[in-house]
């Protein structure tokens, strides 16, 4: 939990979207909520608990469609299970995203659909993009004047410790381990498809980057 949430305090993307009102770290709320209702430890939980773990992802994706990718991390864990755990997940999931929609959409159709996801969704086309370097600058801890060279190093060291930490004890990654992967990965994905990158777009990605340094430095002391 230290080294988790010591990333998350100086994360720098996370200022900007926090005093901006952004909608950012509110679904990221929700998807740890989520997470933390669905996973027991190191495990999924019982069947309500799936239920009310989608209800809390159901209401992210409501606020940002891109909390959807976590879901959909969460949804492959279930899939072996239909009824025990799939079902009551996407029951879930389903009343947490339409109970809160619902009334805007039936208030104004077209433009409820133009709002909150054609206009998230046009993000990513386009001709104007964002360069690399300056993504990757935004996404790491050199964003206040560390620069490119401080941008890659700062990636590097976060991304060996993680590694070290998923490989150096030979066992099999848990449910929540592959929750923590499959969302840096997709949420990391969607820091590139975007065509016009702003400064706050990271804090969607670091909880779970921040999740695995936590669980690759809990490995190694373990070790």
């Amino acid at each position: 939990p230290l080294a988790a949430c010591g990333l998350m305090a100086v994360y720098p993307a996370t200022y900007p979207a926090l005093l901006d009102g952004m909608l950012e770290p509110l679904m990221c709320f929700f998807c740890l909520l989520g997470a933390v209702l669905v996973f027991d430890r190191d495990g999924l939980a019982g069947r309500r608990r799936l239920a009310a773990g989608g209800v809390a992802f159901g209401f992210g994706v409501s606020v940002l469609v891109a909390a959807a990718l976590p879901m959909l991390v969460v949804i492959a864990l279930c899939a072996s299970r239909l009824r025990q755990r799939l079902l009551p997940l996407m029951a879930g999931g389903a009343a947490g995203f339409l109970i809160p929609v619902i009334p805007f959409f039936a208030a104004a159709p077209a433009a409820f659909v133009q709002d909150t996801v054609v206009a998230q969704l046009d993000r990513v086309p386009g001709s104007g993009r964002t360069p690399v370097t300056d993504r990757l600058t935004d996404m790491t801890l050199a964003a206040h004047g560390g620069g490119v060279i401080g941008a890659v190093v700062a990636l590097a060291v976060l991304g060996v410790v993680i590694a070290l930490g998923l490989t150096a004890v030979r066992r099999r990654l848990t449910e929540l381990e592959w929750f923590a992967l499959g969302g840096a990965l997709s949420l990391g994905a969607v820091q590139f498809a975007i065509a016009i990158y702003f400064s706050h777009f990271p804090a969607m990605w670091v909880p779970y980057p921040a999740l695995l340094l936590g669980i690759a430095v809990a490995r190694l002391s373990s070790r």
